[in-house]
């Protein structure tokens, strides 16, 4: 088991943003506890930003998304053919394939996700909004 928490891109958009959606209990996580991105949570971020669906992340122009998770001293989640294969063998609850990786990937390291997809829970893994 990893001590930290597993952080989506809704939680990093949230935060980044400053929006209310984040509870009090997620902002705080995800100013000071240990935070794991997992690289499909880069892609899909990075992705949307370049397709126009995501003003770019963070705000500020000096730094890209990296560069302000490397900033924050978050890490990068494991993603190797281990999860990979869970995340395909996951009941059919959720059928986004960059949210079946979180949860395998929670699931693996025994942490949270800083999440609002409830229906993450379904998968026997805890969620913090």
């Amino acid at each position: 088991m990893t001590s930290g928490v597993l952080v989506d891109a809704c939680a990093i958009i949230a935060f980044t943003s400053d929006s209310d959606s984040l509870s009090h209990e997620g902002y705080e996580i995800m100013s000071e506890a240990p935070c794991l991105v997992s690289p499909m949570t880069v892609w899909e971020i990075t992705r949307k930003v370049g397709l126009g669906k995501l003003p770019a992340l963070p705000p500020e122009p000096s730094r890209d998304l990296i560069g302000w998770l490397t900033a924050r001293r978050y890490e990068p989640a494991p993603l190797d053919w281990r999860i990979a294969q869970a995340a395909a063998s996951l009941p059919n609850h959720h059928r986004d394939p960059m949210d079946r990786i979180l949860i395998a990937t929670a699931r693996a390291l025994g942490v949270p996700i800083v999440t609002c997809d409830a229906i993450f829970r379904a998968y026997g893994v805890e969620t913090i909004w």
